[in-house]
């Protein structure tokens, strides 16, 4: 899920962050293009009072050129950079948020293929 660059926190956090599991979020503009992210956490800094008023995109972090993957493009690109647990990749196709991949997520994979027996091949890669 993506967060509406739009969007103040309050109508975030309860139309889009509390239906998730999702702890940062790819910021996007009205076309659906990425123009950022933000984390869950740093709504917290905001006190209550203007959370009705503060934007999304007021709070969002940069996101570098290369975080954003193309959907033909390998993930395994990834691999050679610090993707942290407050930090993210976005894939993209047309111009439109397709997936996103977390630090987290890459943790799991690797746990995940240390568990699989020898010689048994993983399932094909997917963006989420």
């Amino acid at each position: 899920m993506a967060a509406p660059a739009w969007f103040d926190i309050d109508r975030f956090v309860s139309s889009v962050a509390s239906q998730t599991h999702q702890t940062a979020f790819p910021v996007v503009d009205t076309s659906g293009a990425p123009t950022g992210y933000v984390l869950l956490q740093t709504f917290q800094g905001v006190p209550p009072g203007r959370r009705g008023t503060t934007r999304v995109d007021s709070l969002a972090r940069q996101l570098p050129p290369d975080r954003i993957l193309s959907a033909g493009q390998e993930a395994s690109v990834l691999l050679d950079l610090p993707l942290t647990g407050d930090q993210l990749a976005v894939v993209v196709e047309d111009g439109r948020i397709v997936g996103i991949v977390t630090g987290a997520d890459l943790v799991r994979t690797f746990q995940l293929a240390r568990l699989r027996p020898p010689g048994v091949p993983g399932p094909p890669a997917s963006s989420s």
